[in-house]
């Protein structure tokens, strides 16, 4: 690999920034490697974890022991000179300055604008060239600030939109007596202290809250008493009505009987009237 990336890096000169060469070198040296790479994937997939596990170890040692191309010391030496490689025209990423002296070198190293450094900010420990030190600082999440509400607190970069949205105490609220009334918007910083000015007028909104409640509440009553007794008359009236439907019935019911008595009565006068004929024409 560090053969490929040595051979390819002078056609990558040009690329803008060499941190993009860099990456289209690893690119292009994994297509390469792609068939081999399928193999041992393929090979390794087959096997049970116990046994994938072990080849891994095994593909692993074989890399560190062919040639010390796994070194830390060596791929670090590597990346510098691979670096230098690709920055060459344009010398943004690397320093090109020559020393005569080993004091000269340690005295350029103090000043020299491509010397690592180590973020400061508790948590980050990002590593980057002295020349971006204020690009970082700018940007690093874990850099304290002071809360943009003001409220006096050291809040890191990343957590200042929690911060100032939630337990900041500039932050703007609304007062807890609010549904009573009380149409006052402060810091919740400042609420214990408006809650100490304002007890006389927050129980006055709590007494005419409960007031306008009571009042509702025995408007309530009054409503629902009067739907009581508007139920209590529906229902005698329907009783009312039902009763006198059965009187009508009854008296229809009479009326039928005495018809149908009638009607009996009728036709055994007609047969006593028809019989009386009969017999006088006999005679």
């Amino acid at each position: 690999m560090l053969d490929f990336l040595d051979q390819s890096s002078d056609s990558f000169r040009e690329f803008a920034p060499p941190s993009a060469a860099v990456d289209d070198l690893l690119g292009e040296f994994v297509r390469s490697k792609k068939n081999l790479l399928r193999r041992m994937s393929t090979k390794i997939g087959l096997a049970d974890q116990t046994s994938r596990e072990g080849k891994l170890d095994e593909i692993l040692g074989d890399l560190q022991r062919g040639g010390g191309a796994w070194d830390l010391g060596q791929c670090e030496s590597f990346a510098r000179s691979l670096l230098a490689r690709v920055d060459h025209h344009r010398q943004s990423s690397h320093c090109r300055e020559r020393v005569d002296s080993l004091e000269a070198l340690a005295a350029h190293k103090k000043d020299c604008r491509f010397r690592p450094l180590a973020c400061e900010n508790d948590g980050c420990g990002e590593i980057f060239s002295a020349m971006d030190a204020a690009s970082h600082d700018r940007e690093c999440p874990f850099k304290v600030l002071d809360c943009e509400q003001g409220c006096g607190d050291g809040v890191a970069r990343m957590e200042m939109e929690r911060h100032c949205s939630t337990v900041c105490s500039m932050k703007m609220v609304s007062c807890p007596f609010s549904s009573a009334g009380c149409s006052h918007v402060l810091p919740q910083g400042a609420l214990e202290q408006h809650h100490s000015s304002m007890q006389t007028t927050h129980l006055l909104f709590v007494l005419e809250s409960l007031e306008r409640h009571r009042l509702g509440s025995d408007s309530l009553v009054q409503r629902l008493s009067i739907l009581e007794k508007s139920m209590s008359l529906t229902e005698r009236i329907s009783a009312a009505d039902v009763k006198s439907l059965a009187i009508t019935v009854k008296e229809q019911d009479a009326k039928i009987k005495k018809l149908e008595a009638e009607l009996k009565k009728l036709g055994k006068d007609s047969t006593k009237s028809a019989t009386d004929l009969s017999t006088k024409e006999t005679l």
